[in-house]
C-alpha cells in the first residue's frame, strides 16, 4: 500500500479546508500524525538536534509547559496547552516524513481553498445584501464567514504568493491576472488593515523577486492587479472606511491616551500598554512572564484598575503576538519566539521568508499564535517552507517508498 501518498492526501485535505472548515482540518492533523508514525526510524528522534525548525518549535511549547508550573489559573494553561498542540504535532509530522512530503500539491489545495472560501464569502455577502440592501456584508467580520479577517488576510496573502510561484501552472495569462485580480479584491472586502498593507508590501516584493530578471510582463500584471485593488477600495471608502481611525490613533496626545476608547486602534495602544505594565512589573515578570495559565487573568487586573470597559468585557489579550509572549513566558519565551522568525527569515527558501513576513508584521497587531486559524497555519506551513525537502511528487513518491 502506498503510504506516502495516503500522508500527502490527508496534507493536502488539511490545506485545502484549512480556510473554510477547521474541524476537517483537524482530522486531517490527526491522520496525518498517525501515517507519519509508519516512517520512524531508528534514529529518527535524533535527527530532531539537528532540526532546527522542529526543535525550535518544540523549545517554544516545552515554555508554555514550564510556565504552566506557576501558574494560578491551571485550567487556562492547559487549555492553552490544548490548542498549541500544533507546536508539537507538525514538528513529528516532518522529523518523521519529512522527505516523503510533496509540498507543490499542498500549496496548490491551499491556493483552491482560499479561493472556494472566498466565493462562498462574497456569494453569503450578496445573497445578504439583497435581502437586507445593507453593504456593510461585504466587508471585514461580515464578510469573512469563516475566521476573522485577519486570520483570513493572511491565509489569501499566502495565497497570492503561491499563485504567483506556480504561474506557470495557469492555462494562460488571463487566468493568472483574474484569479490574482479577485485575490486583491478579496483583500480589499476583508478589510483587515494590516493584513491588506502587508499583503501589498509582500506581494510587490516578492513579485519583483519572481518576474523582474526573465518575465517583466508578469511583474506588470500583478502591479495591475494590486491597482485595480487600490482604486476599488479608493471607490468604496464612501461606504466603508477603517482606514479613518488611523488618523485619530496618530493625534492622540498622552493626554488621551489615559482615556479607554472605542476605536480599535486606540484600543490597541492601551493594550500594549497596560500589557507592558503587567510584563515589567518585577524582575520575575520580565524574565519568566506570569505564567501560561495568568495571562488572562493579570491582564484582567489591569483593566479593572485603569477602568478600562471595553477590556474587562471582551476579555482582551494584548493583540500583539510578541508582547503576549513576553507577558506570559517573560524574556526567556520572547526570545525562543525571535529565534523561531530569525531563523526562516535566514532560510534559503524565499517563500519560507516571505511567509513569515506575513506572520510577523500581522503579529503586531494581533495574538496570532493564540487561537487555532493562526496556530495550525503558522505550525503547519513553517514546518513545510524550513524543512529540507525533496519535493517529491506523487509518482515518485510511491515508487521510491519502501
Amino acid at each position: 500500500m502506498c503510504w506516502p501518498l495516503l500522508l500527502n492526501t490527508a496534507l493536502i485535505m488539511l490545506a485545502y479546508f484549512l480556510p473554510i472548515k477547521p474541524q476537517i482540518s483537524t482530522i486531517a492533523i490527526v491522520v496525518s500524525f498517525i501515517l507519519s508514525l509508519l516512517f520512524i526510524k531508528g534514529d529518527s528522534y535524533k535527527s530532531i538536534l539537528h532540526n532546527k525548525p522542529a526543535l525550535l518549535l518544540l523549545l517554544f511549547y516545552l515554555m508554555h509547559i514550564v510556565a504552566l508550573l506557576y501558574s494560578d489559573n491551571l485550567k487556562y494553561g492547559f487549555k492553552d496547552l490544548e490548542y498549541k498542540l500544533s507546536f508539537i504535532v507538525f514538528p513529528l509530522i516532518f522529523i518523521n516524513a519529512g522527505n516523503m512530503i510533496s509540498i507543490k500539491p499542498i500549496g496548490i489545495a491551499f491556493v483552491l481553498g482560499c479561493i472556494s472560501a472566498a466565493i462562498i464569502c462574497w456569494v453569503n455577502a450578496y445573497l445578504n445584501f439583497c435581502i437586507q440592501a445593507n453593504p456593510s456584508y461585504f466587508f471585514y467580520t461580515s464578510f469573512s464567514k469563516f475566521m476573522h479577517p485577519t486570520y483570513f488576510g493572511m491565509y489569501c496573502n499566502l495565497a497570492m504568493l503561491l499563485i504567483v510561484t506556480y504561474n506557470k501552472n495557469m492555462p494562460n495569462k488571463l487566468v493568472f491576472v483574474t484569479i490574482l485580480t479577485a485575490g486583491c479584491l478579496t483583500m480589499v472586502f476583508i478589510a483587515s488593515r494590516m493584513a491588506s498593507i502587508v499583503a501589498i508590501i509582500t506581494m510587490v516584493a516578492y513579485s519583483i523577486h519572481v518576474f523582474y530578471k526573465e518575465e517583466k510582463l508578469m511583474l506588470r500584471y500583478v502591479v495591475l492587479a494590486l491597482l485595480i485593488a487600490v482604486g476599488f477600495q479608493i471607490y468604496i471608502s464612501k461606504y466603508f472606511n477603517r482606514y479613518n481611525e488611523l488618523q485619530s490613533t496618530l493625534e492622540v496626545n498622552n493626554a488621551t491616551a489615559q482615556v479607554p476608547s472605542t476605536s480599535s486602534s486606540n484600543s490597541r495602544i492601551l493594550l500594549w500598554q497596560y500589557a507592558t505594565d503587567v510584563w515589567c512589573n518585577n524582575v520575575t515578570s520580565f524574565v519568566f512572564g506570569v505564567g501560561t495559565g495568568d495571562i488572562k487573568d493579570a491582564l484582567q487586573q489591569v483593566y479593572i484598575a485603569k477602568n478600562f470597559q471595553r477590556g474587562i468585557n471582551e476579555h482582551y489579550n494584548p493583540h500583539n503576538q510578541f508582547l503576549h509572549t513576553a507577558v506570559a513566558l517573560g524574556i526567556l519565551g520572547l526570545a525562543i519566539l525571535l529565534m523561531i522568525f530569525i531563523f526562516g527569515l535566514t532560510n534559503t527558501n524565499i517563500l519560507s521568508k516571505y511567509f513569515l513576513i506575513i506572520v510577523g508584521l500581522n503579529a503586531l497587531t494581533e495574538s496570532v499564535l493564540e487561537v487555532q486559524s493562526g496556530i495550525i497555519f503558522f505550525c503547519f506551513f513553517y514546518m513545510m517552507f524550513n524543512t529540507n525537502n525533496k519535493l517529491k511528487q506523487y509518482d515518485s513518491v510511491c515508487t521510491t517508498a519502501h
